[in-house]
């Protein structure tokens, strides 16, 4: 007996301990749950908060439950939020507090969300068509930074596939992008096709991402979504037909797949102008620009009703199939 309390002490002692450091890494759960929140980055804020409530072992904090119910709403993810505002008046009985009338508004609403799954559908797809513009346009700035234009004109591309707004300040900032990327891979003056309309070399060109009426490659038609789909079809069908395949492998590269990355104008009359190519390799950047100087003319594209210069570009893979010597 005499050693049994002092056991029992000890197992006490231990067993505070351990909920401590629950309460403890809870504690840190939160804080990160929180951080992650104000970086939107919610794949991880989701993470955390649910973290956190497995080591406090359920929703027992006031601000958890506030934090998880409100979040949860604007994730659209309803019966989660109900789980967390259950917990808050569970835990909050003050009826006559601000927070309890903001809560029971949220309630509310939460149970509209419930017993309307068609306009849940709605903004949940709504919220998602968001959460992928974000995506693409941190993408594009990463990959851009980083010098990998390739990857940053898809992004740039699945930017505006989801239909941004036209004044938002990320899709002016890609543009601009999209422009002095073109700007830099122009090749130098003996690889460009001079034109002696002026208008066109000075006035800056709009991107084919964004322009209005889109110019029209000989053959396509129909709206301006299957205008642009025809366009890019028909680049990338040209190319395909006129690049020498067998020319990256004379060049001793490494076997894999490479990217061209190609760019153009088509100025106010329907030309191709200021052809610009990267490439592993000069001769492939020979190629391609010699490729597309074989480019048919075009109807030139139009903003507000007028000709106008239009900017595009478009990656390309190539196949080596090993390092073969002439």
């Amino acid at each position: 007996m005499k050693y049994l309390i002092p056991f029992l002490l000890c197992l006490t002692f231990t067993l505070q301990i351990k909920s401590q450091d629950k309460k403890a890494i809870a504690n840190v759960y939160f804080e990160r749950a929180q951080q992650s929140y104000e970086q939107k980055d919610f794949e991880k804020t989701t993470d955390y908060l649910e973290k956190t409530k497995k080591y406090y072992e359920g929703i027992i904090k006031e601000d958890v439950a506030i934090f998880g119910a409100k979040y949860y709403h604007e994730q659209n993810n309803y019966e989660k939020s109900q789980e967390y505002l259950k917990a808050f008046f569970l835990l909050q009985n003050n009826k006559g507090s601000n927070i309890y009338k903001e809560m029971l508004l949220l309630y509310t609403a939460n149970l509209d969300a419930l017993e309307n799954p068609e306009n849940n559908k709605k903004l949940r797809l709504e919220n998602q068509r968001k959460d992928s513009l974000k995506v693409a346009y941190n993408a594009a700035i990463k990959n851009y930074k980083s010098k990998n234009y390739a990857k940053a004109i898809n992004n740039i591309t699945k930017f505006v596939a989801l239909k941004p707004n036209l004044n938002s300040k990320e899709l002016k900032e890609l543009t601009e992008i999209l422009e002095i990327i073109n700007g830099e891979l122009n090749p130098q003056e003996e690889d460009a096709i001079i034109i002696e309309d002026q208008d066109t070399i000075t006035n800056e060109p709009t991107s084919f991402l964004i322009i209005e009426e889109v110019p029209i490659y000989p053959g396509c038609e129909g709206s301006k979504r299957n205008l642009k789909d025809c366009f890019s079809k028909k680049v990338q069908e040209h190319f395909i037909e006129h690049f020498d395949a067998d020319l990256p492998n004379k060049l001793g590269l490494s076997s894999g797949r490479k990217k061209v990355l190609i760019t153009f104008k088509i100025d106010k009359l329907g030309d191709i102008v200021n052809i610009g190519a990267r490439a592993p390799h000069v001769k492939i950047k020979e190629e391609a620009i010699r490729v597309l100087k074989l480019m048919p003319k075009m109807l030139p594209g139009k903003q507000e009703g007028k000709p106008v210069s239009v900017s595009y570009s478009i990656p390309f893979s190539i196949i080596v199939e090993g390092a073969k010597k002439e």
